[in-house]
């Protein structure tokens, strides 16, 4: 999995590069792997597939794993703000 996340990486497939890090998030035990596998996501879907409300998704599924992880927490304010969708927060 690792070997097709650098590929499609370095090769701006994002499509791909997202579904490989969702099955890498899946398979992963530690919350802390899940958590940064999740955020790298989330980052690919609103930046590269320009995507907010999969982006959204996904910092929530972050919140699921740590209710208090910051980088989800402000990445929801951000985006709710940007989508407004302020009754979210």
């Amino acid at each position: 999995m690792r070997a097709l996340r650098n590929l499609y990486t370095g090769e701006e497939r994002c499509e791909e590069l997202a579904d490989v890090r969702e099955r890498m998030a899946r398979e992963l035990e530690h919350d802390a792997e899940r958590l940064d596998t999740l955020s790298s996501l989330a980052v690919v879907h609103e930046d590269k597939l320009d995507d907010p409300e999969r982006a959204i998704d996904v910092y929530q599924d972050m919140r699921a794993i740590d209710p208090e992880t910051a980088a989800a927490l402000a990445a929801l304010d951000r985006l709710y703000a940007k989508e407004t969708r302020s009754a979210d927060l």
